[in-house]
């Protein structure tokens, strides 16, 4: 039917779609008022002690524990095979249990799963002072590599990619830092350590650092998501961030590349 040259019928699909769009804007600007403007803040809060967390992986990581495994041969009269398949054998154990710990972060989230990681290689480190045959050294090599080379690693990658979006390439160079500057330093350190107090003592000194640094921080300075505190990701003051840019895209693969290519 057509009134004065005007057809009567439903609105064509253009129409519906722009109105859509329409109130899609209306609805992220009403959004947008009631969220403060202050995530960069926080996010590089997060960001700083997600970087301490990957610095004190070092007790689980291989360029650490190569400090230890002189004196420990030595104490605990193992040969260099023996030493090494236990490595190997809580390494793979280490790995395997890697997509569980995976979906604990995804369900509990990092603020939970991380401050209990660091928790639990603080206490394997205690286990790696205690060691006095190959199955302790097995378990403690276990717990050292599944808590500190696998879940804080993990988990502070998953952190960091919630929290920013647009600049989360140049976040995660800065988380890099973390562990690369751990790299440089660590190895002396330890073997410090072991030079002064012993290597058992060695242990002890690196569960209580990485206990005391990042149990009560972590659980005080992290939020999952920056939504989560009532932010948006990367600090936007625009509908930008609600508008897909603050959606974990591809890019957020890294961690998962970067996990499996660490050692």
């Amino acid at each position: 039917q057509h009134v004065r040259g005007h057809r009567i019928g439903p609105p064509d699909g253009a129409a519906v779609a722009e109105g859509r769009r329409d109130a899609d804007v209306s609805a992220a600007h009403e959004a947008l008022d009631g969220i403060p403007r202050r995530g960069w803040a926080r996010g590089w809060i997060v960001l700083a002690v997600a970087a301490a967390a990957m610095f004190l992986s070092a007790p689980g990581q291989t360029y650490s524990i190569s400090a230890f495994v002189d004196p420990m041969l030595a104490e605990l009269h193992l040969g260099r095979s023996s030493f090494s398949l236990s490595y190997l054998l809580a390494t793979l154990a280490a790995g395997a249990l890697l997509p569980t710990i995976g979906r604990w972060t995804d369900r509990y989230g990092a603020r939970v799963v991380i401050p209990c990681a660091a928790a639990a290689l603080g206490a394997a480190c205690f286990v790696m002072a205690g060691v006095t045959g190959w199955v302790g050294l097995t378990i403690g090599f276990l717990l050292t590599r599944v808590m500190g080379q696998g879940t804080l690693m993990l988990t502070s990658t998953w952190l960091v990619g919630h929290w920013f979006a647009r600049r989360r390439g140049f976040a995660m160079g800065l988380l890099a830092v973390g562990g690369t500057s751990s790299v440089m330093v660590m190895p002396s350190v330890n073997q410090w350590l072991i030079e002064t107090w012993g290597w058992q003592r060695a242990w002890m000194v690196l569960g209580v650092l990485v206990a005391g640094a990042l149990v009560v921080p972590g659980a005080a300075l992290w939020r999952d998501r920056p939504e989560d505190g009532g932010l948006l990701a990367d600090g936007d003051k625009t509908e930008h961030a609600l508008c897909g840019a603050a959606r974990p895209g591809p890019a957020a693969l890294v961690s998962f590349w970067r996990q499996s290519s660490s050692a």
